[in-house]
């Protein structure tokens, strides 16, 4: 399987790029934002391999095994969904979910699918 990473935001997502370029210079990034010119600028910035213009063609896309996601928090539940359905790994930024029902049903997607659900804390990969 691909070990390539599809980063959801341009936010946020910004410094969880950078990030993840500085501690594996040879990870293959795609990026996806929903300010196009933005998304494409952080693309050039970060080398990422390619910037999506829909979340749907980044998930579906078969070489990214997992998805970080960054955009706001009413997406976080509809996009961790997805990723399950198509069995990628996901690292999703605070806040979880939007109930405590959403995040059963998030939780359980990614439980039947076999695959990873992490929920970024409180910027436990930075270095400063």
């Amino acid at each position: 399987m691909s070990k390539s990473i599809g980063i959801l935001g341009t936010g946020w997502g910004a410094f969880l790029a950078e990030t993840i370029r500085k501690v594996d210079p040879h990870r293959e990034i795609h990026l996806f934002g929903r300010d196009t010119d933005r998304a494409a600028r952080l693309g050039r910035k970060v080398g990422a391999k390619s910037v999506f213009q829909s979340v749907e063609r980044m998930l579906d896309s078969e070489t990214i095994a997992a998805v970080v996601v960054a955009l706001p928090h009413c997406l976080h539940g509809s996009v961790a969904l997805g990723a399950a359905e198509r069995s990628k790994a996901v690292f999703m930024e605070k806040p979880f979910a939007r109930s405590g029902t959403e995040a059963a049903g998030m939780l359980s997607a990614a439980r039947n699918a076999a695959t990873v659900l992490h929920v970024g804390e409180n910027v436990q990969f930075r270095a400063d």
